[in-house]
């Protein structure tokens, strides 16, 4: 949290920092020994190389995003839908996120293709992260549901265009179904203009 909120170099050394505890945590934390907390750790070392590789470019930033993917995939050899589903849904939607960063350094069919693995961990996570049960988490997993068909669309053209950019209004849709007037106005806002 606190290199969330630092700027600058200071923040980049301060999520290297992080990455670095992470791994050294996973020197203690082994699958055989202790597999929850090394399936969290795994899930918190993908975020912290997620957050590092937006401050990145490059090459450098490619392989954090790797790095980050690896890591989540990792953590759902544990964080399985029956045994901790609410983790399963966050790992799961991280994991989205990643793979839609990695899919803006791509371009044609291997971004589309990086966009359908970003929609089907979304997609998993939606399946705990339910309107009546985490309507918060509902509603960003379906914005960002929206935004990677969003940019799908925008890489086709014709029928399949028409019915990608159908499944984005349907996700937006779905998340302003939470983020209302009286309740996160500024998300709702920001969603309104993607419509």
């Amino acid at each position: 949290q606190l290199a969330e909120s630092a700027t600058g170099k200071t923040q980049k050394r301060l999520f290297e920092e992080a990455v670095a505890a992470y791994k050294d945590a996973l020197r203690i934390y082994t699958l055989d020994s202790t597999p929850l907390e090394y399936a969290l750790t795994q899930s918190n070392l993908g975020h912290a190389m997620g957050d590092h590789a937006e401050l990145l470019t490059g090459e450098e930033k490619k392989e954090k995003l790797q790095e980050a993917v690896a890591a989540y995939r990792e953590a759902l050899k544990i964080l399985t839908l029956e045994a901790v589903p609410e983790d399963y849904a966050m790992t799961q939607t991280n994991l989205g996120h990643a793979m839609e960063d990695q899919a803006n350094l791509l371009s044609g069919e291997e971004k589309e293709r990086k966009l359908d693995e970003a929609i089907a961990a979304y997609r998993e996570a939606l399946l705990v992260r339910t309107f009546e049960s985490a309507p918060a988490y509902y509603a960003m997993t379906q914005n960002n549901l929206g935004d990677a068909y969003a940019l799908q669309a925008a890489l086709i053209s014709g029928e399949e265009k028409k019915q990608k950019l159908a499944m984005a209004e349907k996700a937006y849709i779905e998340a302003l179904r939470v983020y209302t007037e009286t309740e996160y106005p500024e998300r709702r806002r920001k969603l309104l203009q993607k419509t």
